[in-house]
């Protein structure tokens, strides 16, 4: 990215990318092995991908049974747009409840997903990566003073001390 405040490094939370099959498959085997979802090393990651030609699908146009085409976005829509979005739905939705409500069932699901499973499974193919714990950074450093005060901070200041990457981090 050509932001000077884009550093991949900082992006360790769990995350879940949804985009178009052909999007990826279309990629060289050098490109593939380069995309966000492969270099990300910290913090969980999925990869949803929707077997569309169309960006409507992902909309709730497709949901409202909008199939007319919109010149210069996307064409007449294909396929069952209806069950591709509801089944992106549920699959953002087990992820939201796995990492922000802390539902087990929901991660569980989302790490161990079978291909056929369930319902709209034919529209998408589904990866899981592990990531590591993340480095904590100064802003986890600061907000640990903020919220706790500082000597409740004092431990995770020790801990990133620790850390190899230490200078960087601070």
């Amino acid at each position: 990215s050509g932001s000077p405040h884009y550093n991949e490094d900082r992006f360790n939370i769990p995350w879940m990318q949804i985009t178009q099959a052909r999007l990826i498959t279309s990629l060289s085997e050098a490109d593939k092995k380069n995309t966000l979802f492969t270099r990300k090393s910290q913090g969980d990651s999925y990869l949803l991908l929707c077997d569309t030609r169309n960006h409507g699908n992902f909309t709730s146009y497709a949901m409202f049974g909008m199939e007319n085409p919109v010149p210069g976005y996307w064409g007449p829509i294909q396929g069952n747009p209806k069950l591709l979005y509801e089944t992106i739905c549920r699959f953002c939705l087990r992820f939201f409840d796995g990492y922000l409500e802390n539902d087990p069932a929901a991660g569980e699901f989302l790490r161990n997903y079978s291909q056929g499973s369930e319902p709209g499974s034919g529209l998408i193919s589904f990866e899981f990566k592990k990531g590591k714990n993340p480095t904590p950074l100064i802003d986890d450093f600061v907000y640990d003073i903020v919220v706790n005060g500082t000597g409740k901070a004092l431990p995770r200041l020790k801990e990133m001390a620790a850390l190899p990457s230490y200078e960087k981090v601070l």
